[in-house]
């Protein structure tokens, strides 16, 4: 049995005193708490001091842009307030834009008792699910940050003084992931091959090449309830996986032979023409070793990740990168990797 504490705290806002008392009415018999405001700034000023679960707005009295402008102000700082609107008469239009304000439900009169009670329900549900959702991704930034602690450690332990130094440290550090080890050292390999083919010298040489040995390191700190999750990744999930980077930059400036490598690292998944992340470098405004493993990488991943792929693969894996240049790729770096092909044996960083 629910005490009055336990019950969810809906906050029903009118124009009018009688409309907010007939929709009180209407929820009397069910398990909610009912909280009336009139007008838009009363309903403010409860909602952000009476912990309310849920606002039923009746929005009849108003056009459909002003009731949705007061859903929003309720909103403001509150991702998971649920919000029922209620109005004369709706049109996709107005569905459309309420679903962009965050708006769980949209009702039209008249409607009966058992609806009105249905879709507050609806928002408790969804209010729930929000809030359980919000201390699952607590839980996955915790495991993130302690998984970029243990990455840091080990790299820092490992006390590295050269390229070679860091290629044996990464072997107990990606543990049973070979797979993915394999990968990054052909990434490496071809990145250090590209990289002298655009006539690039030390230092930036090598912390191209060691940039590609950990452009996937952050990686190693995502839950593996995200990474091996076999339907699709919520939005805040979606976060969580992108964020890989900027954890493994931030994690590689604090150790200081990798120190150069972090700036690189945090740019490997931009794109040239801007749509990128984390932070939407364009153009030249990605570091050019960022750019170098950016191509290095894709073509790894369109030649089937092989350490000799044939022909057939490498030639597919070549059309994709010149459809991506100007896009996803620099066209100056994709030309000289197409350059280098005639002339360069790309060989994985490590490869006996």
């Amino acid at each position: 049995m629910h005490t009055v504490v336990d019950l969810p705290h809906v906050l029903v806002v009118a124009e009018s005193a009688d409309t907010t008392a007939a929709m009180c009415q209407s929820l009397a018999s069910s398990p909610f708490r009912c909280t009336a405001a009139i007008g838009s700034q009363e309903a403010v000023s409860v909602a952000r001091q009476a912990g309310i679960d849920v606002v039923l707005l009746d929005i009849s009295g108003l056009r459909p842009q002003e009731g949705l402008s007061v859903a929003r102000r309720l909103r403001e700082g509150t991702r998971d307030l649920g919000v029922v609107l209620v109005a004369s008469s709706r049109s996709l239009d107005d569905l459309i834009d309420a679903l962009r304000y965050g708006v769980v439900d949209y009702l039209s009169k008249p409607l009966s008792n058992s609806e009105l009670v249905e879709a507050v329900q609806r928002a408790v549900d969804w209010r729930i699910a929000v809030q359980q959702s919000r201390g699952l991704l607590n839980q996955h930034e915790e495991e993130m940050a302690r998984g970029a602690v243990r990455i840091g450690s080990a790299l820092t332990e490992a006390e590295l003084q050269s390229t070679d130094d860091l290629d044996r440290s990464l072997t107990p550090l990606f543990g049973t992931r070979t797979a993915a080890l394999d990968h990054a050292r052909r990434v490496a390999g071809a990145s250090s091959a590209l990289a002298r083919a655009l006539d690039i010298a030390e230092p930036l040489l090598g912390h191209i090449e060691r940039a590609a040995l950990l452009h996937d390191v952050g990686k190693l700190a995502i839950p593996q309830s995200i990474m091996r999750k076999p339907w699709p990744l919520s939005q805040d999930e979606h976060a969580v996986m992108r964020s890989y980077v900027s954890v493994a930059a931030e994690t590689l400036s604090r150790v200081p032979f990798l120190a150069p490598t972090a700036e690189i690292v945090a740019a490997t998944r931009e794109s040239f023409d801007g749509r990128g992340y984390p932070r939407g470098l364009r153009g030249t405004a990605i570091p050019l070793g960022a750019r170098v493993i950016a191509v290095a990488e894709a073509f790894d991943k369109l030649s089937g990740g092989q350490e000799r792929p044939d022909k057939s693969a490498v030639d597919a894996a070549n059309a994709e990168l010149v459809r991506g240049a100007g896009s996803r790729f620099d066209p100056a770096v994709v030309h000289a990797w197409l350059r280098s092909l005639d002339g360069v044996e790309v060989h994985a960083v490590g490869a006996a």
